[in-house]
């Protein structure tokens, strides 16, 4: 029997060597990774789901400092060669520093649930935050909100069980 779910596209991500979109319908989400010729799909039913983390790319300050060395290193080059090419090279390497450090840092979306946990990199930190709080508010409508008194309370219950 064939599942009829309406899908509405949340988020999506494309470089040039991979493609996620995600999909949501009424009780769980659908992640589409495709490269090349071929794709992957993972559904999370949103009363499944244990987290949702964000990872910021540890990389980030990496490649800026790169960049800046090499940056350097052809203006040094133009300076005191005075070769106009290494300017122009320098000149478009800021430009691309520029644009990366504009950007934002690379960002993986976790999702766990109680048998699996899924990494998925979502290219730039401002697309991860959208998905991510909406992906939130749809958990939060499906498995429900605890204020924190009431979570106090039930931890102090359950400690109450346990005698060591």
């Amino acid at each position: 029997m064939a599942e009829n779910n309406d899908y509405r596209k949340l988020s999506s991500f494309r470089s040039f060597i991979n493609s996620i979109k995600v999909f949501v319908a009424d009780d769980h989400c659908l992640f589409a990774t495709g490269g090349g010729y071929s794709e992957e799909y993972s559904r999370f039913f949103f009363d499944d789901i244990h987290s949702l983390k964000l990872d910021i790319s540890r990389f980030f300050a990496a490649w800026i400092t790169v960049a800046a060395v090499f940056i350097l290193f052809f203006w040094g080059v133009a300076l005191f060669n005075d070769l106009t090419f290494f300017y122009y090279l320098s000149g478009i390497l800021t430009l691309c520093l520029l644009w990366y450090i504009w950007n934002g840092p690379g960002t993986h979306l976790t999702v766990t649930t109680l048998t699996a946990t899924k990494k998925i990199y979502f290219g730039r930190r401002r697309k991860a935050l959208k998905a991510y709080r909406k992906l939130c508010e749809h958990i939060n409508a499906a498995q429900g909100m605890v204020d924190q008194q009431e979570l106090v309370n039930r931890l102090r219950a359950s400690e109450k069980g346990f005698n060591i």
